[in-house]
Parts: structure tokens; C-alpha cells; sequence
């Protein structure tokens, strides 16, 4: 299976001004991650790709708490925060490459995949219950949210602070 272009990736990102540049960085072992050299073209391993989750962007979610703080009727109350919108991993991963302009594929990992019985196959918010308390409705969606991360991750000086090292299972 065809892996993400690193080359492309750092191209298109505006880290290299040509992409005959960016491919040269890679062959002179120039780009790594955790002092391993990066080739120009990579592999991106996943697990299993059809699970869905409702993702919330880090505002609505600040927002929301918020809202509840400022709300007499919530205190006690057990209250869900989402966008009550339902995705799939691949159909994220699907936006992510989209928006990276990117001829990425996946390759699904066995080590990725999670053992049997210990995948959430379905996380979806029911958002109702903050929305009649407060009026809360999310105002960035998938696409915006998706691209706000992506802007944050190509920013040199946040992916200083960055963990990569932390692989969370």
C-alpha cells in the first residue's frame, strides 16, 4: 500500500519552497522523528478504521463548561458535551487528507487494532440536555475544526511544545 509523501507533506506545509527541496532535506536525512530519518515517502499505520466519535473543537468544549457554570439548573446535573455529530475514523482520516491536499493511504496495523471486546465501536454525544439548559450549540464544525488543528500542527513553534514521543493507546 502507497504511504504519505513526506516530501509533499513538508512542501505543501511551506516548510520547503519546492518540493524538489523537501525530498532532498529527506535524503540527506535532514527530517526525522525521534532522530530516526524520515524518507521521502512514509507509510501511516492505523487500526481499526470504523469506529465513529462525535468530535468537539477545544472552543465549543471551553464554551460549553461555561455555559453550564453560568447556569443555575445545571449543578447536580450530569451533562454531555459534543457536537452531536457522528464520524468514522476513516471518514476523518478521509477529511484530514483532503484537507492536507495529501495522496496519503493507510495501512491497517494488527498492533493497532484494539484486542476484541475493548474498542468502542460508537461514541456519540446526545447534546440535548446542554442545549435545553443553556442554549449551548457548537459553532465550529468537522471541516473548520479539522483544519484549525492541522494550521496548529504545522506551526514550528507549536510543534516545539509538542509530545510525539507519547503514543496513547
Amino acid at each position: 500500500m502507497d504511504g504519505i509523501r513526506v516530501d509533499r507533506w513538508l512542501w505543501t506545509t511551506r516548510f520547503y519552497k519546492t518540493r524538489s527541496l523537501a525530498t532532498d532535506a529527506c535524503k540527506r536525512k535532514l527530517i526525522g522523528i525521534k532522530n530516526i530519518p524520515l524518507k521521502p515517502s512514509k507509510e501511516i499505520k492505523v487500526g481499526d478504521l470504523s469506529p465513529t466519535r462525535d468530535f468537539n473543537y477545544v472552543e465549543d468544549t471551553c464554551r460549553a463548561f461555561i455555559e453550564i457554570a453560568k447556569t443555575p439548573d445545571s449543578m447536580g446535573e450530569t451533562i454531555n458535551i459534543g457536537s452531536n455529530y457522528e464520524i468514522s475514523i476513516l471518514d476523518t482520516l478521509t477529511k484530514i487528507k483532503k484537507i492536507m491536499n495529501s495522496d496519503a493511504e493507510f495501512l491497517i496495523d494488527d498492533e493497532r487494532v484494539r484486542p476484541d471486546k475493548s474498542e468502542v465501536e460508537r461514541l456519540w454525544c446526545d447534546n440535548s440536555k446542554l442545549k435545553n439548559l443553556t442554549g449551548f450549540e457548537p459553532r465550529i464544525g468537522i471541516d473548520e475544526g479539522l483544519e484549525r488543528t492541522i494550521n496548529w500542527f504545522v506551526d514550528e513553534k507549536n510543534l516545539k511544545k509538542y509530545k510525539y514521543e507519547i503514543y496513547n493507546v
